[in-house]
């Protein structure tokens, strides 16, 4: 795991914002960091809780990204990337085999395991139907 020393941000107005957020059952957004700010409050705050967290962002390139930057923080075993498969009715060859690979080995991770995580995505990936 990094040893990038998060407890600094803390006491931030950012953090102390974004925990207030994650303390409210509804779903919250926090607009006041840009770029790997919000990577380093959301990194923080879930070290500093016991839940899963699941980040929605527009598009996959912004996921990538924001997952990058999570995995350096926080390490590859705690974040999980859940991707589209591309997936296209009746044409086949449009499917990405590794993508779909993906998605179900995130799907058994938080199956089987109790752990918290945090997945990254977007509405592409999550609107998609899986079996059950």
């Amino acid at each position: 795991m990094p040893n990038f020393p998060l407890a600094i941000l803390s006491e931030t107005p950012l953090q102390k914002k974004l925990k207030q957020a994650l303390d409210t059952p509804q779903v919250n957004h926090f607009k006041t960091a840009v770029g790997s700010g919000r990577t380093l409050a959301l990194a923080r705050c879930f070290q500093q809780e016991a839940y899963s967290l699941l980040w929605v962002l527009e598009n996959p390139e912004q996921a990538a990204y924001y997952l990058n930057d999570l995995e350096e923080l926080l390490g590859t075993t705690t974040v999980l990337f859940f991707p589209a498969s591309y997936r296209q009715a009746y044409v086949s060859e449009a499917t990405d085999n590794a993508n779909v690979l993906l998605r179900a080995e995130v799907l058994r991770k938080l199956t089987n395991s109790k752990l918290p995580r945090i997945i990254v995505t977007y509405p592409q990936a999550v609107f998609e139907k899986v079996i059950s």
